[in-house]
């Protein structure tokens, strides 16, 4: 599996359904993404040749006015819900790489 479809199964499989049970009602859309640098944005990861920091990570955009609304604690509290790993791969953490980050759609 590539970092692009682990990503898109982490998204579907934990964070969407987050989204829906903690904060139902509270915006209308969500987008989101993987994007910046690393192999498995260009397609070149597999399960030979992965990034050293290979993770599924997700970046949510909100609508600005659901961001100013929500962003207090938002992150935060979907981070606690989330899984430590997911399908054997650790979330990270750190400042270069983040599983999960919320942000404006601006």
């Amino acid at each position: 599996m590539n970092g692009i479809t682990l990503s898109e199964a982490f998204f579907h499989d934990c964070v969407t359904p987050l989204l829906a049970r903690r904060f139902a009602g509270k915006f209308h859309t969500v987008s989101a993404a993987i994007l910046g640098s690393g192999s498995e944005i260009l397609g070149l990861d597999d399960e030979i040749s992965r990034d050293h920091n290979c993770t599924p990570r997700v970046i949510v955009f909100l609508a600005d006015e659901a961001y100013d609304r929500l962003a207090p604690g938002l992150l935060d509290n979907l981070r606690d819900a989330l899984p430590a790993s997911y399908r054997g791969f650790a979330l990270l953490w750190s400042n270069a790489r983040q599983a999960l980050d919320v942000v404006p759609l601006h």
